[in-house]
């Protein structure tokens, strides 16, 4: 369990969005134990860094970054294919809104909103 202010505000942003990382991971690397496993070990390790992730300057961005490629390289080394716009997949394939993603990802929910409709 984290012990200092950084710790315990990093746990609870990777625990707010933990079912969202989690459903992420299984819808693109369709196997529940892999998205599991990999979604665990890639917030245990952000807990072990957590004063360098707290210290960016979107803490959330920089989690969601780091969780999106250790997701793409779990599937580039079991041979699955990545999505080619993981928006897409947020909106349509875990059903997110616009504010959800922003949240998720870190950033701006115009932004965001702008993205999602030049994918439309």
């Amino acid at each position: 369990m984290p012990t200092d202010a950084a710790a315990l505000a990093l746990h609870a942003l990777l625990e707010h969005h933990r079912p969202a990382y989690h459903r992420y991971a299984a819808a693109v690397l369709t196997d529940e134990d892999l998205a599991h496993h990999t979604v665990q070990t890639a917030l245990e390790d952000f807990t072990l860094h957590s004063g360098s992730i707290l210290s960016t300057r979107n803490a959330a961005a920089t989690v969601w970054s780091a969780l999106e490629h250790r997701v793409r390289e779990a599937a580039h080394a079991t041979g699955r294919p990545t999505p080619d716009n993981d928006l897409h997949t947020l909106r349509h394939g875990l059903g997110l809104d616009t504010d959800q993603i922003a949240a998720l990802t870190g950033t701006d929910p115009a932004h965001t909103h702008s993205c999602l409709r030049a994918l439309a």
